[in-house]
């Protein structure tokens, strides 16, 4: 590895310039991981503890962004001898909500897997809805709770979500800038694709 060198980097970004700190020479790292987890002790207890599956072991890779195939198909030959030796375990992926994952859950090795877009990121895309309209103020930030609390505990919240991109698109200092109505359609486009892969409450249901 190369030793730590830290280096300051002028970069144009929206139209501007700006300084960047950071290591030089390093560049952006994927990271996928298998995880192994055993069935829950009690799926209708109380207890978190029991309810929940117990993590066993972690697997984890990491390359460089610019190697996400070589990055992906290390990892699926990582599963590949499990798959062998125990056919019948339960498979779930899970990702964000990044259009080449979207790519990548439609994919045929992805079948008979459980696909699901991680609620963080799924909040986070959500985000970008009220701070486009409102700003990073106390209005915009309020926008915000409450469908994401929709979206993650009410069964079909997705749906919600969605309604509500619809609805700010539809205000009339959104329809006067086109910069701001294509980021809502983009945000809206991703939550319509993955909208099977966000039904937390739906899962969380099936789960107990």
């Amino acid at each position: 590895m190369r030793g730590i060198e830290y280096q300051t980097e002028v970069v144009l970004q929206h139209g501007r310039a700006e300084k960047i700190r950071g290591l030089a020479g390093y560049r952006e790292v994927g990271a996928r991981t298998v995880t192994l987890s055993s069935a829950p002790e009690d799926p209708s207890s109380r207890d978190l503890g029991e309810r929940c599956p117990q993590r066993l072991d972690t697997v984890r890779y990491a390359r460089a962004e610019c190697e996400q195939k070589a990055l992906t198909e290390e990892r699926h030959a990582g599963v590949a001898p499990v798959k062998a030796v125990r056919p019948d375990l339960e498979r779930e992926a899970l990702a964000d909500g990044a259009e080449n994952h979207g790519r990548y859950f439609d994919g045929p090795r992805l079948v008979n897997t459980t696909q699901i877009v991680d609620h963080g990121h799924a909040a986070q895309r959500w985000r970008a809805g009220p701070v486009a309209c409102y700003g990073d103020t106390v209005d915009g930030r309020a926008q915000c709770k409450r469908p994401r609390i929709i979206l993650r505990e009410k069964a079909g919240g997705v749906n919600a979500v969605i309604a509500e991109f619809r609805r700010l698109n539809r205000m009339p200092r959104q329809r006067q800038c086109s910069v701001r109505r294509k980021l809502l359609t983009r945000e809206r486009n991703c939550f319509c694709k993955q909208q099977e892969r966000m039904d937390y409450a739906r899962r969380e249901a099936s789960a107990t």
